[in-house]
C-alpha cells in the first residue's frame, strides 16, 4: 500500500507541463487542428487529476486497519519530506491535509482530556499526595500523550517541512513541560520531572520549538540532580566530620567509676542519656580551692539536668571543646534569634536585650536602682568563676554565675563575638 502511494506521488512530481504542452501541440499539428498557446487549460485538469489521485490513496488506506493506516501515512510523509527537512511532495500533502481534517477532531478532544489530567495531577501534588500516586498520575498522562502523538505525528512532520508548527501539539507539549516544571519547583520531585522532560524530548521531537525547550529543560535538571548528588557526597563527608569532631568518651571516679559519653547520639551520665536536640542549655565553670580545682558541667533539658563534677583538669578542656560543637553553635543561633524577636532573657538577676543589659544598682537606704546599659558601652569580664558586666563609667555592676546559669557561656561567646564584630544589636551578629 505504502509502495504504491509513494509511486503515484512520485509519478504525479514528474509530469512537467510544458512536456505535457508540447507533445499535445505535436498531435494537434499533426491533425491539423490550432495550437494551444498557454497552460491554463492544463493546469485545470491537472488539479482534477490531483484530487482524483489523492482520493484513490485515501480510499486503499481506507481498507487498512487505523494503526496501520496511521503507520503507512507516518511513513509516507517522513520519507516525502526527509523527515521534516525538505517539503512534502504535492500528492502527500494533500493526502496528510486529508487526514488531517479527518483526525483533528479527536486530537483536539484528546488533548484537552490529557490537559484535565495535567490539572488534575498538579491539584494532588498541591494537596500533599505521595510521589507513588504522583508517579502514577504521570505514567497515565505520558501513556495517553504517546497514543496521541502516534496520531499527531503525520501532520506535526508536514508543519515541521513547512516551517510551521502544529497549534494542538505545541499547546499539549507545553501543558506537560509546564506540569514538570511545577511538580519540581513546587514539590521536589526530580525524579518525576525528569522522566517526563525525557518523554516530552522523544514525544515531540517533530515539534522544534518544543524539543529545544525540552532539551534545556533536561540539562538544568541533570545539573540539578549532579548538584544533589555531589551535595550529598559532602553533607555525608560532613556528618562524618562533626559525628568525629564531638565524639569524647571519659571515666570519673576512683572506686565507683561513670563514664560520661557524648556522640550525635546524645550525651549520657550516669545511666541517664539526652538527645543533643533535646539539649537547651549548657553551663560550666571551676572553683578553686586550697588544694584543688572543682570542674563543674551542667547539660539542661525539659527532662532534666545531667551534671557532672570532677578535678581533672585535663578533661575539662576536651570535654566543653566538643560540647560546644555539639549544641553550643545552636543554642547560640537560638539565643540570638530570641533576643531579636524582642525578648527579654534574665541572667543573674540582670534583664538582657538584644541592644543592651538592665542591671540592678543596690543603694544603702533607698530603692534598688536598674541602669540600662547599652551593648556598646558594657564591659565584661571573668572573677571567680562569675561573669561580670558593668557599665562604662564602672558605677553599675551585675555578675552571672558561670557554672550554675544556664546557658551563661553562650551569652558570653554571644558578648566576645559581638564586641569583635560590633553593631547595633547583639543578633546583629547574625546577619541580616
Amino acid at each position: 500500500m505504502k509502495v504504491g502511494c509513494d509511486d503515484l506521488a512520485q509519478y504525479f512530481e514528474s509530469i512537467d507541463l510544458n512536456e505535457v504542452l508540447r507533445d499535445i501541440n505535436e498531435d494537434r499539428s499533426v491533425a491539423g487542428f490550432p495550437l494551444l498557446n498557454d497552460l491554463d487549460p492544463l493546469e485545470d485538469e491537472l488539479a482534477k487529476l490531483r484530487r482524483a489521485y489523492v482520493q484513490s490513496m485515501v480510499q486503499a488506506l481506507d481498507r487498512l486497519p487505523s494503526s496501520e493506516l496511521v503507520e503507512v501515512v507516518t511513513e509516507l510523509v517522513e520519507e516525502a519530506t526527509s523527515y521534516g527537512v525538505e517539503p512534502a511532495s504535492a500528492l502527500i500533502g494533500d493526502l496528510v491535509e486529508v487526514y488531517e481534517r479527518r483526525v483533528g477532531g479527536f486530537l483536539e478532544s484528546e488533548a484537552e482530556d490529557i490537559e484535565k489530567l495535567i490539572d488534575a495531577t498538579k491539584a494532588r501534588a498541591e494537596e500533599g499526595a505521595e510521589a507513588g500516586e504522583i508517579d502514577a498520575l504521570t505514567t497515565r498522562i505520558l501513556e495517553r500523550a504517546q497514543h496521541w502523538d502516534e496520531k499527531a505525528q503525520p501532520v506535526q512532520v508536514l508543519m515541521e517541512s513547512r516551517g510551521l508548527e502544529h497549534r494542538v501539539s505545541v499547546r499539549l507539549a507545553l501543558a506537560l513541560r509546564g506540569l514538570a516544571i511545577e511538580l519540581f519547583n513546587e514539590h521536589d520531585y526530580l525524579n518525576i520531572s525528569k522522566r517526563i522532560s525525557d518523554r516530552l524530548r522523544e514525544i515531540f521531537a517533530e515539534v522544534p520549538e518544543i524539543a529545544e525547550r525540552v532539551e534545556q529543560d533536561i540539562e538544568a535538571l541533570v545539573e540539578i540532580a549532579d548538584a544533589r548528588r555531589n551535595e550529598a557526597v559532602r553533607s555525608k563527608k560532613e556528618q562524618e566530620e562533626f559525628a568525629a569532631s564531638i565524639a569524647y568518651e571519659a571515666t570519673f571516679g576512683l572506686l565507683i567509676k561513670d563514664t560520661f559519653r557524648l556522640s550525635t547520639n546524645g550525651v549520657s551520665w550516669k545511666g541517664s542519656s539526652l538527645s543533643l536536640e533535646e539539649v537547651d542549655g549548657i553551663s560550666w565553670g571551676g572553683l578553686r580551692g586550697d588544694y584543688k580545682t572543682t570542674f563543674d558541667v551542667r547539660i539542661y533539658s525539659p527532662r532534666g539536668t545531667l551534671f557532672v563534677e570532677f578535678s581533672d583538669e585535663s578533661k575539662f578542656g576536651p570535654m566543653i571543646e566538643r560540647l560546644w560543637k555539639a549544641v553550643g553553635v545552636r543554642l547560640l543561633i537560638e539565643l540570638l534569634q530570641t533576643l531579636r524577636s524582642g525578648a527579654v532573657m534574665t541572667f543573674g538577676g540582670m534583664r538582657i536585650s538584644d541592644r543592651g543589659v538592665v542591671i540592678p544598682v543596690e543603694r544603702m537606704f533607698r530603692a534598688t536602682q536598674e541602669v540600662f546599659v547599652p551593648w556598646g558601652e558594657a564591659r565584661k569580664s571573668s572573677q571567680g568563676g562569675q561573669l561580670v558586666l558593668t557599665s562604662g563609667d564602672g558605677k553599675a555592676k551585675g555578675s552571672i554565675d558561670l557554672r550554675q546559669s544556664k546557658n551563661s557561656p553562650v551569652l558570653s561567646t554571644a558578648l566576645d563575638i559581638y564586641w569583635k564584630k560590633g553593631g547595633s544589636t547583639l543578633s546583629s551578629i547574625l546577619g541580616k
